[in-house]
């Protein structure tokens, strides 16, 4: 059974107390119990703390009586339940009562295990019970533990009270909501019945009768709206006869068709438009305006024009040609709809034109002018486009000329740039060097001078081994200073390319045997171990032995100066494909016989690598410890360059660094490479 609108209501109303209601009892339940709870638990905490502060006392003072006491006083409150006071180690020292039962044992339950293993104050609901427990100190002296046990009876019977007060009032606001739903779905179910009433009536075209109505809600004002509507539809209710003279008094030509589509019935504005009187149009076909088979016109109403009229049940706007009685063309502006009767039966088609032979000529005007104007604008525009195509050929090559001109002007900043870089880096590379070289040179001529001079101021005063020393330090100053003057003349020699080199077949091993023997001596004294492997490849090379043998001896030396005491230093071999950078043969690269110099020492900076062995460049290392004019790897560079080899260095993965230096094997056309070498003067640097 279908309830009707006033139970609908009271239903609703009802549903809405109830979910409402009972949403808000449900938290309040919770929120009292909760609190109530909450409540207690803080009351507890503070007096368990005052407790542990009136028995820290007695229990720094160990006095156990005092301690019984003190937890008896504490019995007064109803809600505890018991009072336990714990040494340090755990076992009871009190238990609040006078027999003191549980002294000197220590409690089982799992509480008492966590009170014993916390640093503050924890606490447990268990069943019907509250346990506080935590540690007492005084100030940082930790002198046992209390543990106290509160009832939550008298809490939970506060909160059960609060409760039922809560459900008491609920339910009588569900009542008094239940009567109120009741009220008000008599008195809004009331006037929503008049005005189906009221529906029913004038659907069966009682259009006098008015709804009764007494409010003036919204429900009173849809009533309102219904008699003013009723009586709107009473006024506007006419006659056939006014609806005939309002159509025959129209300005736009109006035929009604039946369905084989014979004209029933024309306007006054039809008879003006085409010439017939309305006896003569009355029966006649819609095609007799419309076609006229004699001057070959095609029917002015399109094919999709007519579908659409059955498709739809109405055509709008469609531009057609009405032939008046004298032959004249009348273009009209055709809108038709179907006309459907109760039972939805088509009864004829309902037409209505509009004459545009004003608004055509005024378009014919108008496109004559549109063609006019459209001829002077593609004129006008034509001129644009060239004076806008010249424009941009202008900006176009001005653009172009100012690319090129930025990119000139770029490239000789660029080039400017770059030179004042080199030429400020060989500047500062000159002035280390000069000032390097001053340093170098002026040392060991200062010793020639000094030990000259005391010699002979001495000569016939002092001891001939007091002489014999002097003689010996000018020697040695003299030998150091004929190596540097050596030195800057054969770098001299090998960048104008006028060294000589006497090429010979030699086993580089072999040689190499023999110079590592030379400083075994020096290895020995300073404790580095000096290792040479064996060569399991040939040896045979084509070179310059004492060229060669310079670059050995200055690498093995510049690797005894970084290699710290009980260090190694280890000598290997390989091979190694070489490139040809001056190719005057068929052959793109020859194998060449690799010697590698590995040290322990300090290493080479990695931003030094690439510039160790080029001129007026000197290491860091060397400039802060070890000495030198940094000559020795430039002249090494270009021996090796001018043999058509290659030389570099690394840094070790652990400590130290490798020296390596690659030598063609013995062939024919190292001869005709060093030959050109010679001829070409290069600085192969």
């Amino acid at each position: 059974m279908r309830l009707n609108i006033r139970g609908q209501l009271i239903g609703f109303a009802f549903f809405l107390i109830l979910l409402v209601g009972g949403s808000i009892s449900l938290y309040s339940i919770y929120q009292v119990r909760t609190e109530h709870l909450k409540r207690f638990k803080r009351s507890a905490l503070e007096s368990t703390k005052i407790i542990a502060l009136t028995v820290t006392d007695a229990l720094y003072q160990f006095k156990i009586s005092t301690l019984r006491r003190e937890l008896q006083a504490t019995r007064i409150d109803q809600d505890i339940v018991s009072t336990y006071v714990l040494d340090s180690d755990g076992l009871v020292l009190s238990d609040g009562t006078a027999e003191n039962l549980f002294r000197d044992q220590i409690p089982k339950d799992a509480f008492s295990e966590k009170v014993l293993q916390s640093h503050h104050w924890i606490h447990e609901t268990e069943g019907n019970l509250l346990k506080i427990g935590g540690p007492v100190y005084l100030i940082e002296e930790h002198l046992g533990f209390l543990i106290v046990t509160y009832s939550l009876d008298r809490i939970r019977r506060d909160a059960y009270q609060t409760i039922t007060n809560n459900i008491i009032i609920t339910v009588l606001c569900f009542t008094m909501g239940a009567a109120l739903a009741f009220f008000l779905a008599g008195k809004y179910s009331k006037p929503i019945q008049n005005l189906l009433l009221g529906t029913k009536k004038i659907a069966e075209g009682n259009l006098s009768f008015k709804i009764e109505n007494e409010s003036e809600d919204e429900i009173g004002q849809l009533a309102n709206a219904f008699n003013k509507m009723t009586e709107t539809l009473r006024e506007t209710t006419v006659s056939k006869e006014f609806v005939d003279n309002i159509i025959y008094s129209m300005t736009d030509s109006l035929i009604v068709l039946d369905q084989k589509s014979m004209i029933q019935s024309i306007n006054r504005a039809t008879t003006g438009i085409l010439g017939y009187d309305e006896q003569e149009l009355t029966g006649m076909h819609f095609n007799t305006i419309l076609l006229d088979e004699e001057k070959g016109k095609k029917p002015p109403l399109p094919k999709n024009g007519v579908e659409k009229l059955w498709n739809q049940g109405s055509v709008k706007g469609i531009e057609v040609t009405y032939f008046s009685k004298s032959g004249r063309e009348i273009p009209v502006l055709l809108s038709a709809s179907i006309i459907y009767d109760k039972n939805r039966k088509i009864q004829g088609i309902v037409c209505i034109a509009k004459d545009i032979t004003q608004q055509k000529l005024a378009e014919e005007e108008l496109k004559r002018h549109r063609d006019q104007l459209e001829v002077m604008v593609q004129e006008r525009t034509f001129k644009l486009n060239r004076e806008i195509s010249d424009r941009k050929k202008i900006e176009r090559e001005l653009k172009k000329a100012h690319r090129e001109m930025e990119k000139k002007v770029e490239e000789r900043t660029a080039d400017y740039k770059k030179a004042k870089e080199e030429a400020e880096r060989a500047n500062q590379s000159k002035n280390e060097f000069l000032a390097n070289m001053s340093h170098e040179l002026r040392t060991p001529m200062h010793h020639i001078l000094s030990y000259s001079k005391s010699g002979i101021n001495k000569f016939d005063k002092v001891e001939k081994e007091r002489l014999l020393h002097y003689f010996t330090q000018t020697r040695t100053s003299g030998e150091r200073l004929m190596i540097l003057l050596n030195d800057l003349l054969d770098l001299s020699k090998l960048e104008s390319g006028q060294m000589n080199y006497d090429m010979k077949s030699i086993d580089l091993a072999e040689m190499m045997k023999q110079i590592v023997a030379e400083f075994s001596q020096i290895a020995l004294e300073n404790e580095i171990y000096l290792r040479i492997e064996e060569a399991d490849l040939p040896t045979i090379v084509t070179c310059d032995s004492q060229k060669i043998g310079q670059v050995i001896r200055n690498l093995l030396s510049n690797a005894m100066k970084y290699t710290p005491t009980n260090k190694s230093i280890v000598v290997s071999y390989d091979s190694q494909e070489l490139p040809l950078a001056n190719n005057i043969t068929n052959i793109n690269s020859v194998t060449g016989f690799k010697v590698k110099i590995t040290d322990e020492g300090s290493g080479i900076p990695d931003n030094e690598l690439e510039t160790i062995f080029d001129k007026f460049i000197q290491s860091s290392m060397t400039k802060s410890n070890a000495g030198g004019t940094g000559l020795g790897l430039a002249i090494c560079k270009e021996i090796i360059m001018a043999h058509q080899g290659k030389i570099w260095a690394e840094n070790n993965p652990q400590c130290g660094a490798t020296f390596s230096f690659v030598l063609p094997y013995q062939s024919e056309s190292n001869h005709i490479i060093l030959q050109s070498h010679r001829k070409d003067g290069a600085n192969t640097s």
